[in-house]
């Protein structure tokens, strides 16, 4: 996701993740407000609702360059006023060192394996994510829905993942790339769908790890993350 200037859906992303994971009252609102310098009736009227008013704050953000640093305030100083999300910091930070562990292993293990160099398909050909799953990759509508929240999701892990010093997390893309383009040769885009390929793609990916960290709860599901996050920078899927 690009937090320095997001796109229109980028920004609704944002919004659903800020509001279903922390549901900021009003006072936590004029908090986030001012984080990002702003004052709270600078952004959003006195009679409104709280979706209302988060939708202004976040847009506001978005114009003035301040999403990162509205996203890092929402995770740092939310569970610390939300006793249920202060529960939850402990899960979440073990999410993070679990996927940070089968990034880094997927790229050592990668490493190991004789694939074939290639260039990706319209790789500069820079596409809105929405876009580019709809129309570019043609993905089911299901399948579209799932990606966008995957790819939010994994978002929120690489920041915590590296906070927590897992550092190479840009090599993994490189590699998924280079794995998806030398199965392009046995499952061509003209005889198998971009959901089709998206599910062996996961499945090779998922042999690459080892068995202990196959074992890893909703490990498909952080892989699916690496996978649509990969996509959204236009290595793959560009068919």
């Amino acid at each position: 996701m690009n937090l320095k200037n997001p796109s229109p859906s980028e920004v609704q992303e944002i919004i659903i993740h800020i509001s279903t994971s922390y549901k900021p009252d009003f006072d936590q609102l004029k908090i986030l407000a001012r984080v990002i310098n702003e004052e709270p009736s600078d952004i959003y009227p006195v009679i409104c609702t709280r979706k209302q008013a988060l939708d202004l704050l976040v847009e506001r953000a978005a114009q003035t360059n301040s999403c990162e640093k509205l996203l890092e305030n929402v995770e740092l100083l939310l569970p610390s006023t939300q006793s249920n999300q202060f529960l939850k910091r402990p899960l979440e930070i073990k999410n993070a060192q679990e996927f940070g562990e089968i990034f880094e292993e997927l790229i050592n293990r990668i490493e190991n394996i004789d694939l074939d160099e290639g260039s990706p398909v319209g790789a500069n050909d820079f596409t809105e994510f929405e876009t580019k799953l709809k129309v570019k990759a043609k993905f089911s509508p299901s399948m579209q829905s799932y990606a966008k929240l995957s790819k939010m999701e994994n978002s929120v892990l690489q920041r915590t993942a590296k906070k927590l010093g897992f550092s190479k997390y840009p090599k993994i893309k490189k590699k998924v790339m280079r794995i998806y383009l030398n199965l392009l040769a046995s499952y061509p885009s003209d005889q198998f769908t971009a959901d089709q390929r998206y599910k062996i793609l996961l499945n090779v990916l998922f042999e690459i790890l080892s068995k202990d960290t196959q074992s890893i709860d909703e490990v498909e599901e952080r892989l699916a993350g690496i996978i649509f996050d990969t996509t959204y920078d236009c290595l793959i899927f560009n068919e």
